[in-house]
Parts: structure tokens; C-alpha cells; sequence
């Protein structure tokens, strides 16, 4: 039964009007606890906003350098940058647009970007294509070669004029004899191009890259980078842009390994022009 009362408050919260008086030690205790509880709130705040920050520092920092998206074209002199690796590994550019087909050269834009260039010729090297290297010896023996290639097949589009769809590459490649047999290609370059004026560009333009060689259990390494694939004794690239009609893959790195031998490296590039339903396509191989 609850005791009747004269509308008093309890004696435990009865306060002094007389100066200097104290609370009571319940009251006293309840105020700290209130303290405390909005003193460790506002520490977990605080530890929110420090995590927060270095959450977006770390995302800054892991960001690539140079990236191309829909929103924003990046260039580097008379090219659009398509992609760019972190690493300059690799990348794809293709012309601005009011290009001279017969002048536009990459060359210096990629030097531009940092990209290490391949092989400018296509002349191959003597006897590249029988390079053999050896793993499981303490000598290491190195040697470099050129694989290099070209072809182009005449292109006539639905109401346009004839011309030609061309494709060609030019690659260094490595080969190193020691405990591990490795065979790396590049740097290097391929490009596949329509030659004709009308239409100026083509509807699409599509460029592919293939390495292989041959060996007992190869594994294969591939740069970063869009549009890689390997797996055992070969490895390829492909890509393609609408409305241009040229298209320029730039690679380093696409490296093989067998701890017993390798031999033969073998490249081939493919491009096709695509005009409305019609296709051109032609290859060449080392």
C-alpha cells in the first residue's frame, strides 16, 4: 500500500532553501553517470569521424593516376587515352577527331604518358621464332629478339568508297636460361587502322593480340590492365571503340615461365572494321 502524502516530495529529493545547501548523494550520483554517458558518446563520435577520414585518404591514395571515363576524355597531344595502367604496362589510344590519317603517329604522346615503347620497325629478328631457353641450370644466359608483322585486306563499305583494313605489331622479346625458363614479350605494339576516307571512321574498329610459346608446364604472368587473358603457353588481349578508324594497344610484361624449357614464341594481331552489317577483318602472324 502506498502511504498517503501531503503532496510533499519524497524526503530524498526535498532540496534546502537556505544558502549553501547540498545535494543529496543519490542526486550527485545520477548527475555523474549522465556526464559520463555523454562524455563516452562524444568520444565514440569522435573515433567515427577519425575513421571516416582515413577511410578517404586510403581511397585517394589507391585511386590509378590516369583513368578515361564517359564523363571525362583524357588526352595526351593527338590521342584519346582509352586506358592507361597504373604502371604504364599498358594502354589503348586512339586519334582525336580532324587527325591526318597519312601523319598521326602516337609515338610522342605515349612518351607523354610514361609508357615504355616497343620496337618502331617491323623487320623480325633472325631466328626468333626457334628461341629456346633452358631452367634448372646455375648460368644465366639472356637474349632479346623482334617479332614483327603486318597484313591488310581490301575494304569496300556499303556506300562508300574501297580501301583497305591494315593490322600490324612489333614486339621485343626476352629470354632468359637460369634456374626458371622465362620468355617475356615487350615491350611492344599493335594497331589496326581502315585507310579509306569515305566513311571517314568506321563504325567500330576491333584489335586483338595474341602471345603463345611453346614448353613442359608453363604458367603465364599478364600485366594489369582491361581486356587481358592467359592461361599455360599462351595469353591474349582484346578491345575495341566505336566510331574511329584506328585503334593502338600498347603491352609490356606478358611474361611465360617453366622450370624446364621453353621455346618458339609466337604473336599474331587481328583487326576488324565494322561497317553497318559488314565486316573486314585480316590477321598477321609472326
Amino acid at each position: 500500500m502506498i502511504p498517503a502524502t501531503d503532496g510533499a516530495p519524497p524526503a530524498r529529493y526535498t532540496r534546502s532553501s537556505a544558502s549553501g545547501a547540498k545535494a543529496s548523494p543519490c542526486l550527485n550520483k545520477h548527475r555523474k553517470e549522465v556526464s559520463d554517458t555523454m562524455s563516452e558518446a562524444r568520444s565514440r563520435t569522435r573515433l567515427r569521424a577519425v575513421l571516416a577520414t582515413l577511410a578517404a585518404l586510403v581511397a585517394v591514395a589507391a585511386a590509378p593516376t590516369v583513368t578515361a571515363s564517359a564523363a571525362r576524355t583524357v588526352t595526351a597531344g593527338q590521342s584519346i587515352v582509352l586506358s592507361l595502367a597504373p604502371d604504364r604496362s599498358s594502354a589503348v589510344l586512339v586519334p582525336l577527331p580532324g587527325v591526318s590519317k597519312q601523319t598521326y603517329s602516337a609515338s610522342r604522346d605515349l612518351q607523354i604518358l610514361g609508357v615504355h615503347l616497343g620496337p618502331q620497325s617491323l623487320t623480325s629478328s633472325p631466328g626468333t621464332s626457334s628461341m629456346t631457353v633452358q631452367g634448372g641450370t646455375k648460368q644465366k644466359v639472356t637474349t632479346a629478339a623482334t617479332l614483327s608483322a603486318s597484313n591488310s585486306i581490301q575494304t569496300c563499305p556499303p556506300g562508300g568508297q574501297c580501301s583497305s583494313t591494315g593490322v600490324w605489331f612489333s614486339t621485343t622479346v626476352n629470354g632468359s636460361s637460369g634456374w626458371v625458363a622465362t620468355i617475356t614479350f615487350g615491350p611492344g605494339q599493335s594497331q589496326g587502322a581502315w585507310w579509306g576516307c569515305c566513311p571517314w571512321n568506321a563504325d567500330a574498329m576491333y584489335l586483338s593480340d595474341n602471345w603463345s610459346v611453346a614448353g613442359l608446364a608453363v604458367s603465364v604472368s599478364i600485366p594489369p590492365g582491361v581486356g587481358f587473358s592467359g592461361s599455360g603457353s599462351s595469353a591474349g588481349w582484346s578491345g575495341s571503340v566505336s566510331n574511329q578508324w584506328l585503334i593502338n594497344h600498347y603491352f609490356n610484361g606478358i611474361q611465360f615461365t617453366s622450370w624446364w624449357a621453353l621455346c618458339c614464341p609466337s604473336e599474331s594481331a587481328t583487326t576488324t572494321s565494322q561497317f553497318g552489317g559488314s565486316f573486314f577483318t585480316t590477321t598477321a602472324n609472326s
